[in-house]
């Protein structure tokens, strides 16, 4: 289509005929060059000379990963990990993604290999879908080539690169968008898979709040463009069913997660909690000044230490100068187009939200919008206001194309106020003292290079049409691209070196777990700095990294962090907290000097301050006691932090079905062993009814069946398995299944039957009207 085709600012959007052959073409070239231009800051992360894994990604995402497709490789179901806190519900944690199917190249490829591919495939991804949003809007392939890599590489998913489950949702947004336009229009099994399909990924990417942002926007989006436009309720139906279907097909990782999260440490969010981690007002500035408060990288002009307060890549964004001014252009031309109104809504909304308290709209959408108050980090909001001005600015490039000489002039004249107002604000405030010192260059000379180079290409637009949009797509990717190459993934990501050693040795730096005899051998440390190395050497441990780690084995296991150490030294302390878990080794800083007696000091850790103590545990994996007694949980915990407890012949529980048990001594014996996907089997032969106690951590999924026969899984000790048995010798089998598992996997299989059923009734309806047609035909 030409780029000089005008926007149709009736109420409602034409219906899209497919391009000929020669815009085929063209689309193809500009789909091509936003692909080149997104790829572009990542050259060395292509070649494999440079990393960008980093924070969380080596801390959480990536070791999830690994986890969950390690089980895969070995044919074992990949819903729980023995790596990670005596045992761990990856299906519940959510962020391990393993119905992700981006994820499988975990299972493919050597970890970073994975992530360069998975981090490449998912900005080829977001430009792809910003690219298709915006042509299919306004038809322009110059804009949607702006709009592409705009997304592509805005400041949402180029600073959350070390969040991967962000940068997944972010990728597929512009594709729900584009598909709920569609919908509007009618329904077929193609626009529908399109929308309600990328919902489903979103969904499964690792992270609620992503897909929560999603139907926000494809919400905003859709009100804006049907409320009183006389459509009818037909529209309705066909957006929102298809959104029904997104969120059931994905129901199969969310509603487990849903369920893990209800018993977690962070289980509700009052305001404060929920406002955390908000943007400042005063951090909206770097949608278009990047480097006011410092960040960025190594660059000469944009490096700096982030001086803005809070946490960089949570509160700082990046949406281009030059892609803002021309959204803008496209605003101001077609601000009552019910497209535009709907992507401004979605950015005034994002904005607002985004700064949380600051202003009461804040507290009044915690207040009633559905699921708002779960969500802690409310600045990721701004990921909506990315794709709506990427979007924007294609409609800008279009029109700047048909600009009067007289509009050029009115851009001139907001452009120049602009400019003085962003040479003007370091002299007339330090905002708080938040502005980076010494920061000019960045801070203010770029922004407005790239304003009035924005402004220049506009114009020479005007009487130039295809050398000025060549001039805008120039310049537009100079602002983008120097952006990127100049954010913190590029000194912040880990050296090579590092990466062969976490990801390729075979123990970690502090060696495998000490060999006890009893079965398995776990460690700890005092320390967060270890905390997935479990999961990437698949050894066992107690440390780990979950933001839904359960509540009440925290509060049981000393007080132990969702991000991965114990505030407690009950590990290290008399008592049984090590015997219970099967703690053999801990990896301690020099300040921790165990006062249990039992702990022996072996060595220090090679290359680091860290020092290895190892014990005998007094208890084994599994075995058998007589002697059981029901208290509450805090009488329990009470017991385990008291070293004259004896755990050795007595067991606690909580649950009185159990009922209690009096028979002190040996009751017999107990072998077995559980596999990393939580399938266990173990012989008992036992003299007389007794608890079966095996060492791995309890959690709601837990199933066992005794010689076949079903029979309740107890919380035994504050921590960990309890099973009663029968006199005699017998097999115990246990299996993990997460709650929730089953019923997701129903409302995904429904949700399929839900988007298919209506092409194939219409299929059968065809048919059978051409058979009934036969005999008149004939």
């Amino acid at each position: 289509m030409d780029d000089e085709a005008e926007v149709d600012d009736a109420v409602e959007p034409e219906v899209i005929e497919p391009a000929p052959v020669s815009s085929t073409r063209r689309l193809a070239l500009g789909l091509f060059v936003t692909l080149t231009v997104a790829t572009l800051p990542y050259v060395e992360v292509l070649r494999g000379t440079r990393s960008a894994m980093y924070g969380d990604v080596n801390d959480l995402h990536v070791p999830l990963y690994l986890a969950a497709w390690r089980n895969i490789g070995n044919g074992n179901l990949p819903f729980w990990s023995h790596g990670t806190f005596a045992g761990q519900n990856l299906a519940g944690s959510g962020q391990s993604a393993m119905f992700y199917p981006v994820n499988v190249l975990f299972g493919w490829f050597e970890p970073v290999t994975a992530y360069r591919w998975w981090l490449l495939l998912h900005v080829w991804i977001a430009a792809s879908g910003a690219f298709l949003w915006a042509w299919w809007r306004w038809r322009s392939v110059v804009g949607a080539t702006v709009a592409g890599f705009a997304y592509a590489l805005n400041g949402f998913i180029v600073l959350h690169i070390v969040h991967m489950p962000f940068v997944a949702a972010a990728a597929w947004i512009p594709f729900v968008f584009l598909g709920a336009e569609l919908l509007i229009e009618r329904w077929t099994l193609p626009r529908v898979a399109l929308c309600a399909g990328t919902i489903a990924a979103v969904s499964v990417s690792g992270h609620g709040q992503g897909l929560w942002l999603t139907l926000v926007g494809v919400s905003l989006l859709v009100v804006a463009q049907l409320v009183r436009s006389g459509r009818g309720v037909w529209p309705w139906a066909r957006v929102g069913g298809a959104m029904a279907i997104g969120v059931c097909l994905g129901a199969v990782q969310t509603l487990p997660q849903y369920l893990f999260s209800r018993t977690s440490a962070r289980a509700t969010l009052d305001a404060e909690g929920a406002f955390e981690l908000a943007s400042k007002p005063r951090h909206l500035l770097t949608l278009v000044r990047p480097h006011l408060m410092g960040g960025g990288s190594d660059i000469p002009g944009m490096s700096g230490e982030w001086t803005g307060g809070d946490i960089y890549h949570e509160v700082a964004n990046y949406a281009g100068v030059s892609v803002v001014l021309l959204a803008c252009i496209g605003v101001a031309r077609h601000w009552r187009d019910r497209r535009v109104i709907g992507m401004v809504i979605i950015s005034v909304v994002a904005l607002v939200t985004a700064v949380a308290d600051a202003t009461p709209f804040g507290r009044v959408v915690f207040a009633v919008v559905p699921m708002a108050g779960t969500f802690r980090g409310w600045g990721r909001n701004l990921v909506l206001l990315n794709a709506a001005v990427a979007c924007l600015a294609a409609l800008g490039v279009r029109e700047a194309m048909t600009l009067s000489r007289q509009a050029l002039g009115r851009v001139v004249v907001v452009v120049s106020v602009a400019a003085l107002a962003m040479r003007l604000l370091p002299l007339v405030t330090d905002l708080d003292g938040t502005i980076a010192p010494g920061g000019a260059v960045a801070a203010v000379g770029i922004p407005m290079v790239l304003l009035f180079a924005t402004l220049g290409a506009v114009a020479l637009a005007v009487w130039r049409p295809t050398i000025g949009a060549i001039a805008l797509v120039v310049v537009c990717a100079l602002d983008m691209v120097s952006f990127t190459v100049a954010s913190p993934w590029r000194t912040e990501g880990r050296s090579a070196e590092y990466l062969d050693a976490f990801y390729g040795d075979p123990e970690p730096v502090f060696g495998n777990p000490a060999d006890e005899p009893g079965g398995v051998d776990r460690w700890v440390s005092d320390t967060y700095v270890f905390r997935m190395v479990s999961l990437v050497k698949d050894i066992q441990g107690i440390n780990g990294y979950d933001s839904l780690f359960q509540k009440e084995f925290s509060e049981t296991a000393a007080d132990f962090a969702f991000d991965g150490y114990p505030r407690r030294g009950d590990f290290w302390e008399p008592g049984w907290l090590s015997d219970v878990l099967r703690v053999t080794t801990l990896v301690a800083t020099p300040e921790v000097e165990p006062t249990d007696d039992a702990w022996v000091r072996e060595q220090e850790v090679e290359g680091t301050d860290f020092v290895r103590w190892t014990r005998a545990p007094r208890l084994d994996e599994a075995y058998l006691v007589g002697d059981v007694r029901v208290a509450t949980l805090d009488e329990i915990r009470d017991r385990l932090r008291a070293d004259d407890t004896d755990l050795v012949t007595t067991a606690w529980v909580e649950d009185d079905r159990i009922g209690e048990l009096d028979r002190p001594g040996s009751v017999g014996t107990a072998s077995g062993s559980m596999d990393e996907a939580g399938r266990g089997i173990y012989t008992v032969d036992a003299s007389s009814d007794a608890l079966l106690v095996v060492a791995y951590g309890w959690l709601k999924g837990w199933e066992a069946t005794v010689d076949g026969e079903d029979v309740p899984v107890v919380r035994t000790n504050g921590l960990v398995l309890g099973v009663p048995v029968p006199a005699g010798r017998h097999v115990v089998r246990f299996r993990f299944e997460p709650p929730g598992l089953r019923v997701g996997l129903l409302l995904a299989a429904l949700g399929l039957l839900a988007a298919v059923t209506p092409s194939v009734v219409r299929v059968w309806r065809r048919r059978r009207s051409g058979h009934e047609a036969d005999p008149v035909d004939a």
